[in-house]
């Protein structure tokens, strides 16, 4: 299953668009609840997706604060919560929740308090009125206060309320919103930013733009490697200095530029980048670096030549081994020549399900959906088969197959997995195309099937809009985003494909799919 980026869910029922995500798995027993659910009290969609985003902001930061556990702040800490809490209290009367009795009963029980903090009666009046707000506000910001340090915290902030106790009166009663002296103060104090812990920061920006479990059990151990470097875990004091160094550690390990390039610099300024964009990092110390890679000599071109395609051809009417599970087998027969047909990328076809076989407009096609597993631009697109597929057998295959996907069996595996029972099967039938005989190691086993159909299409005269429709490229430019393309149309721009005949004497195995 694709993870997509997160986004609003609307509810069925009631048309109210919600924030609905996963939990992360280490914060389920804190938090009680594995999904994450509140609404965003709009039906506009255009609104929600701003409520949306600033809600998964606030969500982030509050899972941020839980994973640091316990926090004894500093005065600095102190002066900053009481800061912001004077600033919430105050606008308070924006949503019309004030009352003149309260704050004027309210006034000398905070006077007290802060006259004698050390005075039980005192400090149990204050709490009765304001104890249960100061909890809530920091349980919104998953902030947890050190009970040793409960008193003093509450101190600060009746300090804050007491001066904005006349404040709210001034705005409301008089309409007077300049700001005086403690608005003043309390503006100047630092905002409570809490530390950006790499591993939090990076499992919630994963969940929230979608990255595949692919690419976090790839970026994650290379992201470790900077902290591990540094000696700092906060990426708000991460350093240019840092990052130049963690550099030239890297290529002192021996990593090649391409994999610094391309792993360790491409994580981490993704990572940068999303939090100065949520506003999170002041500034992105990594965005200025960049890895010159070595230009490659290229001898060749990255598709399989005719004899390297006769080779995994052949192979396809091989003989299977006797313990070869069915799914391999079925895998082993059929993937090459789809690929061959089709230009599509390995995992769209080891993922297809027995549905993705159809009759649409007449024509019998193959569905690559989203639905079924990875599509690199999440988007669905038909693609009819050629007569050669059909005249073989494999609409016969698909229908009669036992399992509900055609070339893997899914045992119940974690969707978050790294590794997906279809990909690891592009992994063997890969393996298996260097076994048979496409050694050259400057050619990608399955990617050279995409390449080749590429520059046979071109050979054919097929239109450049459609040849990248059917392989899944994206449009080249604005104009062809729009409109469909028919299936009749995609069919006969399949049929000019030469079939391949050099085997149409090789004999027709079992599939065993259907066995």
């Amino acid at each position: 299953m694709v993870l997509r980026m997160a986004r609003p869910w609307k509810h069925p029922k009631s048309g109210v668009y919600y924030l609905r995500v996963r939990v992360p798995n280490d914060l389920v027993s804190l938090l009680g609840h594995a999904v994450e659910k509140q609404s965003l009290r709009t039906k506009d969609v255009g609104e929600a997706r701003v409520r949306f985003s600033r809600a998964m902001a606030d969500l982030v930061e509050r899972w941020t604060n839980l994973r640091q556990g316990l926090v004894r702040p500093t005065y600095e800490q102190m002066n900053a919560y009481s800061a912001d809490f004077f600033d919430t209290y105050c606008k308070e009367i924006e949503g019309g929740r004030w009352s003149p009795f309260w704050d004027d009963a309210l006034g000398p029980v905070v006077s007290q308090f802060i006259e004698s903090p050390d005075d039980p009666g005192a400090g149990r009046e204050f709490n009765r009125l304001c104890g249960q707000e100061i909890t809530d506000y920091f349980g919104m910001r998953g902030i947890r206060i050190d009970p040793e340090m409960r008193g003093a915290v509450d101190l600060r902030i009746a300090k804050a309320i007491g001066e904005a106790l006349p404040i709210r009166a001034a705005r409301v009663l008089d309409n007077d919103y300049a700001a005086g002296s403690a608005e003043a103060k309390y503006r100047n104090s630092s905002a409570a930013k809490p530390a950006l812990i790499l591993e939090a920061a990076f499992e919630a920006y994963a969940q929230i733009v979608g990255l595949s479990a692919a690419t976090k059990k790839r970026w994650l151990p290379a992201l470790r490697t900077l902290t591990a470097h540094s000696g700092i875990n906060d990426l708000a004091r991460i350093t240019e200095t840092h990052i130049a160094d963690w550099i030239e550690w890297l290529r002192s390990e021996g990593k090649a530029q391409r994999t610094i390039k391309d792993v360790y610099l491409a994580s981490a300024k993704a990572l940068f980048r999303y939090y100065v964009g949520e506003r999170k990092l002041a500034a992105n110390p990594i965005e200025a670096f960049n890895v010159r890679v070595p230009k490659r000599r290229t001898l060749r071109g990255p598709g399989l030549t005719d004899q390297e395609v006769q080779l995994v051809l052949n192979g396809t009417f091989q003989t299977p081994p006797q313990k070869l599970a069915p799914c391999h087998i079925d895998a082993r027969r059929w993937v090459p020549w789809l690929a061959l047909y089709t230009g599509a990328r390995v995992n769209e076809l080891t993922q297809l399900r027995k549905e993705d076989v159809s009759m649409i407009d007449g024509v019998w096609s193959l569905t690559i959906t989203p639905e079924a597993g990875s599509v690199k631009n999440y988007k669905v697109r038909v693609v009819p088969l050629h007569d050669h597929l059909v005249e073989q057998g494999f609409v016969e295959f698909a229908q009669g197959c036992q399992r509900s996907t055609l070339f893997f069996t899914a045992r119940g595996k974690s969707t978050g997995a790294a590794l997906t029972p279809y990909k690891k099967m592009g992994e063997n039938l890969a393996a298996w195309i260097r076994e048979l005989g496409v050694a050259d190691p400057t050619v990608a086993p399955n990617h050279g099937f995409r390449h080749r159909f590429k520059t046979v299409a071109r050979r054919v005269g097929m239109s450049p809009e459609i040849r990248d429709f059917i392989q899944g490229h994206a449009p080249r430019t604005e104009g062809e985003l729009y409109g469909e393309f028919p299936v009749p149309v995609l069919k006969t721009a399949i049929d000019l494909i030469p079939a391949w005949a050099e085997t149409s004497l090789a004999p027709k195995l079992q599939n065993a799919g259907q066995s």
